[in-house]
């Protein structure tokens, strides 16, 4: 019995002890199941993350490369369309398509040629305007002996190396030919054989990028002959590390070790920014592979992240803490906590879901306007202006044709409309194009020697009548005390006061505009000493303040119903105030309702000092002569003194036309010649002519000197007594030569009263326009002008050689020939004809173009639409130099 019990006892002893042991081996049984599946359910969390991130990164690689490849194409393309294309135009095209990216990048053009074609090759090269071509020659290249060798003969292909970004110092890399052992000569082929971008491998720094780095080489097709073929590659370096340029500031890199593998199992490893050819690490991370296409290959993107997440610790703490703590909860209480932990995971994942979609969409629609900004941008500050010109022309010409013939009062006065509306429709389009180069940073300020005469007698000339038609005085003054002969914009000073006082004069209807004109020497500021200050008064309708804030802002106007009342497109102001800050200079304003408003602008400028540039030649006349000097201007003065003396001349000086007839008086017969400013302070200098032509029957030859604009005194200048008209700046020899021919006699430089007949000139007219053909024609015909026609460069060089011309008008863009490689044809024939006068007439007006012109040979520029007295006075002052 003693023994059953104890039996018994044992029992039961060991069921109690059991029981603690079996609920803690079941729960925790249980607890372990529960946790591994939250294990596996925040393990799934990271991974969907990690998938996210590896994601977002390999798009915005891919985005990076892609748009590497478009920025490539599009400087081939270049090359692809034109016939050729100069050093100067590579390099603007790269500064165009990379933007602020240009001078990270490293571009090189190979030429793609057979010996035979070198010699041709060189000559163009060196027939450019750039003087680094002058000496260009295509060489082989001893890379042992690091020095040039002469190309050999027997070589089936030349790939030698034209035009490279940013210019490279060494001596001997432009005209290399890489030759079979260079790895990129190997891409060059390839690239042939399949007439597509050929990718290169991940390499090891080269000492022109001294980075790691991977070539894009893209073939440039030549679609000039029947059959394509590869005229040339663009060759790019890309820096490894730019395609992850767009991550940089982000937080992806900083927590995501990233390999970039190549076609060829070369790894690249960003973090460490080092080569390897095994792929990632055997650690305990996980590493997610993205395929990136890359023209016709497909590298592979691996990430993963930094920090390894362990999760043995944390699943021990928390089997340890659930077995400490199994005694105060239930099974039920841990399988609802399992639950909801379970429904918090889940309702994470959603939102961080939710976010990296919303992410991500973000990022694609950036990608897409930034790559839609680059080819918009490349494309529209050429083309914008040219097919909105070319039929404004039509249509200004037209009507300039329509109102010379027999009209009644109600045509001619709807032909006025028209006119006055497409000009005014072109103003707009000219505010447009000047808004979007400033915004876009590609407008620039053309410093060149001017009167400050000039700019007041275009704001007199251009409202004083105006403002007395509508019952307003308009008054301008310039201060006593002000330097006039200056250097700057004088066009864009010229728009800024235009609009300044259009405004004014527009929004004023009782009382008066003032425009006063000062300045004041400044400290030097690069090329800038002295800044001018307009003030322009008017007692008009005033400016609310609510309104003031946003005048300058880009097509704001004071009040919307204005534009209804008084027209505009609410840009003036705001393109004023930008070129009045790109000169050194601001716009500010008060004003009061009802009374009026005054606009203050004030821009920097230089001081023109320079009246003669002296030389090194000895001039002197043969006999003693005397010359009379009329110039305000006391530094101008002085200057002409210092030269004539040192000419053997004696010298009368007199700053004012008042004293120059006070000085007449006496010693008119002993005078051999007068040098004139065309501005004085007390009468323009067309005035003291007329005078002098009235009180002496015989006067000395006049020379006009000045700054003043050239074009408005040729015109005045025709009908007055005048020898010649020179520029300030002037060179002494050109003085001394012109006033030893206006000693000897000479036939008038300037004829008097020669007036614009052009009947004595054969004019040849180069445009494949119809409506332009008859509008020029018409306008030449109107003038006695004798006008033929070539529909494109081609026909125009024949009619050259068949027939002789006195002078050529010149479109641009012209089918089968463009009129700049026209040009350049003349300029080069070595024929009679090749120094015939060129004027280009073209829609084109960027000031990048007409530099262009210029460069090529061209000797004028008039811009579409066509205005007839620009035309006339181009066409007038051409010849006259001629």
């Amino acid at each position: 019995m003693q023994r059953s019990n104890q039996l018994s006892t044992h029992s039961g002893l060991t069921r109690i002890t059991l029981l603690p042991l079996l609920i803690l081996l079941v729960g925790g049984a249980i607890l372990w199941l529960v946790n591994g599946y939250v294990a596996e359910q925040a393990t799934e969390v990271r991974n969907q993350e990690l998938g996210f991130q590896a994601d977002t990164i390999h798009r915005e690689v891919q985005s990076n490369i892609n748009r590497r490849m478009f920025q490539v194409a599009s400087v081939a393309n270049l090359f692809s369309s034109s016939n050729w294309v100069s050093a100067r135009e590579f390099e603007q095209m790269i500064e165009l398509v990379y933007g602020d990216e240009a001078n990270e990048q490293r571009l090189t053009f190979l030429v793609n040629t057979v010996p035979d074609q070198v010699s041709a090759i060189e000559q163009q090269v060196r027939d450019s305007d750039d003087p680094v071509f002058r000496q260009f020659s295509i060489f082989d290249f001893d890379y042992i002996a690091q020095e040039p060798r002469p190309l050999a003969k027997d070589q089936k292909h030349v790939v030698a190396i034209m035009y490279d970004y940013p210019r490279r110092a060494h001596p001997h890399f432009i005209g290399r030919n890489l030759g079979k052992q260079r790895p990129v000569y190997e891409h060059a082929m390839a690239a042939k054989l399949t007439m597509q971008p050929f990718i290169g491998p991940l390499s090891m720094p080269i000492p022109a990028v001294n980075q790691l780095h991977f070539f894009i080489v893209y073939p440039v097709l030549d679609f000039s002959q029947q059959t394509h073929s590869v005229s040339g590659f663009m060759v790019s370096a890309n820096i490894l590390t730019s395609v992850f340029d767009s991550l940089k500031n982000g937080p992806l890199l900083a927590k995501h070790e990233v390999i970039l593998a190549d076609s060829n199992g070369v790894f690249y490893h960003l973090n460490d920014n080092i080569f390897t050819s095994e792929p990632v690490s055997s650690d305990q991370r996980q590493w997610l592979t993205r395929p990136l296409t890359i023209a016709d290959q497909t590298w592979q993107l691996y990430v993963a992240p930094k920090n390894v997440v362990s999760t043995t610790s944390s699943q021990l703490m928390i089997i340890v803490n659930a077995f400490a703590t199994l005694f105060l909860l239930t099974l039920a209480l841990l399988f609802r906590n399992a639950f909801k932990q379970q429904k918090t995971l889940a309702h994470a994942v959603e939102q961080k879901t939710k976010e990296l979609v919303e992410q991500n969409a973000q990022l694609e629609e950036a990608n897409r306007e930034a790559e839609n900004a680059v080819r918009i941008k490349s494309q529209f500050l050429a083309n914008m202006s040219h097919e909105i010109r070319t039929p404004m022309n039509g249509v200004l010409g037209m009507t300039t044709l329509l109102k010379d013939t027999l009209l009644d009062d109600t045509q001619a006065d709807y032909a006025d409309k028209i006119e006055l509306s497409a000009k005014h429709l072109l103003t707009i389009i000219n505010d447009i194009l000047d808004f979007s180069k400033l915004e876009s940073g590609k407008l620039d300020i053309n410093a060149q020697p001017f009167s400050l005469h000039s700019v007041a007698t275009l704001l007199k000339d251009t409202f004083v009548f105006d403002a007395k038609e509508q019952g307003i005085e308009f008054l301008l003054e310039l201060d006593d005390d002000i330097s006039t002969d200056l250097v700057g914009d004088v066009v864009r000073i010229n728009q800024v006061l235009l609009n300044l006082c259009s405004n004014a004069t527009k929004f004023t209807h009782h009382g008066k505009v003032s425009v006063f004109i000062d300045g004041r020497s400044i400290a030097p500021a690069g090329n800038q000493n002295y800044q001018l200050r307009f003030t322009v008064i008017d007692t008009g309708i005033g400016i609310t303040r609510d309104k003031q804030a946003n005048l300058f802002g880009a097509f704001i106007q004071a009040d919307s119903s204005i534009s209804k009342q008084y027209g505009g497109t609410g840009l003036g102001l705001s393109i004023s105030k930008k070129l009045c800050e790109q000169m050194g200079g601001d716009i500010t304003f008060n004003s009061q309702p009802g009374k009026g408003s005054e606009f203050i602008a004030t821009l920097n400028v230089r001081t023109n000092e320079r009246v003669i540039n002296t030389t090194e030649q000895s001039l002197q006349f043969a006999n003693k002569v005397k010359l009379m000097v009329v110039d305000d201007n006391a530094l101008a003065r002085e200057a002409l003194y210092g030269c004539l003396t040192k000419m053997n001349a004696d010298v009368v000086l007199c700053k004012s036309g008042k004293a120059a007839l006070g000085k007449l008086r006496d010693e008119a017969s002993n005078i051999d010649a007068i040098i004139m400013d065309w501005i004085l302070p007390d009468m323009k200098g067309s005035k003291l002519m007329r005078v002098f032509k009235q009180q002496y029957d015989i006067l000395a030859p006049i020379i006009i000197l000045s700054a003043y604009c050239k074009d408005e005194l040729g015109k005045e200048s025709f009908a007055l007594p005048v020898f010649d008209v020179l520029e300030k700046p002037c060179e002494d020899k050109c003085l001394f030569d012109t006033i030893q021919a206006a000693i000897n006699k000479e036939e008038n430089r300037i004829p008097e009263n020669t007036g614009r007949d052009l009947s004595s000139l054969k004019i040849l007219v180069a445009e494949d326009n119809k409506i332009n053909q008859v509008i020029i024609q018409k306008l030449l015909a109107s003038e006695n002008g004798r006008a033929d026609i070539a529909a494109d460069g081609v026909i125009a060089l024949d009619m050259l050689d068949n027939a002789k011309y006195d002078l050529v008008l010149m479109d641009i863009s012209m089918p089968n020939m463009d009129g700049l490689t026209a040009t350049k044809r003349i300029r080069s024939s070595g024929e009679l004809y090749q120094d015939i006068p060129i004027i280009a007439l073209t829609a084109n007006v960027l000031a990048s173009e007409v530099k262009t012109y210029m460069e090529s040979g061209m000797n004028a520029h008039v811009p579409k639409p066509i205005d007839k007295e620009k035309l006339m006075s181009k066409i007038i002052e051409v010849m006259s130099n001629h």
